[in-house]
């Protein structure tokens, strides 16, 4: 079966695939070759203007203070959550090309900031196949943007879950965290370089993703907040964590098995270490008495 290029038209296509499709029995007449044809150009091009990059923020830096967008209520979006969670990170930079060859250019950039704001975001993707049927319940809210330089940062608001409690053991453990750009495009163009530019992007969301599946490494900053207005200590709670304050937040149940065997064996040999200089200074300690007691003997018998 023949497949769409990206540079190929409906028309084109159609001519070129309504023949091979005749030719191969996968339709009994013309009108139904058409639409066979016309199926398999929709699927493909709807499949090919689905962007689905990401970017990458770790824990480690500074990062912006950002307010949230007065069109945001704040205190209803939060209502009932004693304490607030907030998460700061990277989500596009101006010049940067994505591994997947996207071009995050001035236009695409700007293009995110005036959507994003409002947008929600879920871990992962919805499924292609389910775009039509999908709608999970989204796990973060977008409530502010800012650019700083070249970077574009996002804030969003963490509602109390799982969600929420996996980033706060991801900070402990000093990891990294993507996000991701999701939605349709209207044009796609190649450029000389081999990589490629988008324009007509319409956010759906801007989910959150593992930072290994990441094709935007910014090596960015990634910050969590529990309130808006930041006090002292809540700045520098948003520092990163010392290797005491990650040991300090970790349970045992978080620490990898591998890594607890390690502990263990040390604990162990510390252990078998105390023993040995024990008995080492019984040892020496019985060698003196010894010593004393043979040169006591020594001068009776003088």
């Amino acid at each position: 079966m023949p497949t769409p290029r990206d540079d190929e038209s409906r028309e084109d296509f159609r001519a070129r695939c309504v023949p091979i499709v005749l030719d191969e029995g996968t339709a009994k007449d013309q009108d139904q070759a058409v639409a066979t044809c016309n199926s398999m150009y929709d699927e493909a091009h709807t499949a090919s203007e689905i962007v689905r990059d990401y970017v990458v923020g770790e824990f480690r830096g500074d990062f912006p203070e950002i307010a949230p967008d007065p069109r945001v209520d704040l205190e209803t979006l939060t209502g009932g959550d004693d304490h607030p969670f907030f998460l700061t990170l990277p989500v596009g930079e101006v010049g940067k090309v994505s591994e997947n060859g996207l071009r995050y250019d001035e236009a695409l950039v700007e293009a995110i900031q005036e959507q994003v704001v409002g947008r929600g975001g879920i871990m992962g993707h919805i499924k292609h196949e389910e775009r039509s049927t999908a709608f999970p319940i989204e796990d973060v809210d977008w409530v502010g943007v800012a650019r700083q330089g070249t970077t574009l940062w996002g804030k969003a608001y963490i509602p109390p879950g799982e969600v929420r409690e996996y980033v706060r053991r991801l900070k402990a453990r000093g990891g990294k965290l993507a996000t991701s750009i999701y939605g349709p495009y209207a044009q796609r163009e190649a450029l000389q370089d081999g990589t490629h530019r988008i324009r007509g992007l319409r956010l759906e969301s801007l989910d959150l993703a593992p930072a290994e599946r990441a094709a935007l490494k910014l090596g960015g900053m990634f910050g969590v907040t529990a309130q808006m207005e930041q006090s002292k200590e809540d700045m520098e709670a948003d520092m990163p964590l010392t290797k005491e304050q990650v040991i300090a937040e970790l349970t045992v149940d978080e620490i990898p098995q591998a890594l607890r065997e390690q502990i263990a064996t040390g604990v162990e040999a510390d252990r078998d270490a105390e023993d040995r200089i024990a008995e080492l200074e019984r040892n020496f300690a019985s060698q003196l008495v010894r010593e004393e007691e043979e040169r006591q003997a020594k001068q009776i018998e003088r």
